[in-house]
């Protein structure tokens, strides 16, 4: 059988998920300048140890035919630039980045893929907080991007 019948068109959701060094880098760095990390993306509450970081690569507006699953891969060229906030509210922390790999990794897969983002204006960054309650930018030094590794891949469907 070929892929196309076997895995069908749907919006997808690629990340890139950080290595566990990173995790508990990040997880220390957030704890350390009291970001909360007790809330999910979708508004949850979960314990602070299982806080997720990663970067979302593309979160496609199309359907393609993706296989889902996860790759190594290694991201070692990450150079925090500064704080942002995000979501409708503007109560998401996000660490922005830059990272040549990351945007090799975006745009090798949606051109293979004839991908369109969600967010066509692609924002590299790292989510620190799901509820940041300040209404300014911290005001901390930036964590270490050499101690920021990606290890791998992640290609899953959207939640519906």
């Amino acid at each position: 059988m070929r892929e196309a019948q076997i895995t069908p068109a749907v919006k997808k959701y690629i990340e890139v998920q950080y290595d566990e060094e990173t995790q508990d880098y990040l997880r220390r760095y957030c704890i350390d300048n009291g970001f909360d990390l007790s809330i999910r993306f979708n508004g949850r509450p979960q314990p602070i140890m299982a806080f997720d970081f990663h970067s979302t690569v593309w979160f496609t507006s199309n359907e393609a035919v993706i296989s889902n699953g996860t790759t190594a891969v290694t991201v070692d060229d990450i150079t925090p630039k500064g704080f942002a906030l995000f979501g409708d509210q503007q109560n998401i922390l996000v660490l922005e980045i830059d990272s040549e790999q990351i945007r090799s990794i975006r745009s090798t897969i949606g051109e293979q893929y004839g991908l369109e983002d969600e967010w066509p204006d692609f924002r590299p960054h790292i989510t620190l907080s799901y509820l940041y309650t300040d209404n300014d930018l911290p005001q901390v030094d930036l964590p270490d991007g050499d101690m920021i590794i990606v290890d791998k891949l992640h290609i899953k469907n959207q939640k519906k």
